[in-house]
């Protein structure tokens, strides 16, 4: 995508970039040392190829430790709000419900960074809630048919957004350890950081081979999960575990959900 530049005259640093969602890298670049800032420690916006990106993480995150080791690592995330003006929403929909945050500094490692708008919007529910997802997923599908305004590069905004305040998370109480089985995760358990809000209290994040899996988990349970970004294979590779624990994915953006045989 970005393409390699491999260009080792003094006064330039590997800058490496990786798709944050799923650990990808996606490309290579060395770039000279003046251009760097002093810190990632604040909110960063790259334009690449017409396109802006955020750098949700950074290693080294301080520019005196990125010179001496000759090199970073970027994980960057597309951004997905529409400069349209005022008045305008880049997205359909958005949780009714906001998880407790904090700002203490996570216990150790780097965080799992979401941006607040995407808060539930991939989500695991109890199947004996399909009725009220239905009917809670009309009211979606109808700001996307009569409130959804087309701009360039494929991109949407929306005159109008749903609030799903009558469709709580569900409860699920999975244990940790049957979690473990079914998904493997890769990595041990990140503190789940909510862009602009802060930490989630008792949140997790841990990476899986179709993405990252996201929630809160307390007690040796997992309470709460969803899904950070989406692919259709990854339907296929949770089938039992949806199953298992009578459960229906629910992508309610792109107003779909998935069952077990379905």
């Amino acid at each position: 995508m970005f393409g390699k530049f491999w260009n080792k005259k003094r006064g330039r640093v590997k800058v490496t970039f990786i798709e944050a969602d799923k650990e990808r890298v996606i490309g290579t670049y060395f770039s000279p040392t003046e251009k760097l800032p002093d810190t990632f420690e604040k909110a960063t916006t790259l334009t690449i190829k017409s396109e802006s990106y955020r750098v949700v993480r950074a290693r080294p995150l301080r520019k005196p430790e990125i010179l001496k080791k000759g090199k970073l690592e970027l994980y960057i995330r597309k951004q997905e709000t529409a400069n349209t003006g005022t008045g305008f929403f880049s997205l359909p929909t958005l949780s009714g419900e906001v998880p407790h945050t904090s700002e203490r500094v996570s216990p150790e490692g780097e965080p799992f960074v979401l941006q607040a708008g995407h808060w539930r919007q991939i989500e695991f529910m109890k199947a004996e809630k399909q009725d009220s997802i239905i009917l809670e997923m009309s009211e979606v599908q109808a700001i996307r048919q009569e409130h959804q305004t087309d701009l360039k590069g494929g991109l949407h905004a929306y005159t109008k957004v749903h609030i799903r305040k009558n469709i709580p998370a569900t409860p699920l109480c999975i244990p940790e350890k049957a979690f473990g089985m079914y998904f493997e995760p890769k990595d041990g358990y990140r503190a789940l950081l909510l862009e602009g809000k802060g930490y989630v209290k008792n949140g997790f994040a841990t990476k899986w081979k179709h993405g990252f899996l996201y929630g809160i988990k307390e007690g040796g349970y997992i309470h709460e999960l969803n899904l950070s970004g989406f692919e259709e294979t990854a339907v296929e590779a949770m089938e039992k575990f949806l199953k298992k624990y009578d459960l229906m994915l629910v992508d309610w953006i792109g107003c779909r959900w998935y069952e077990a045989g379905n």
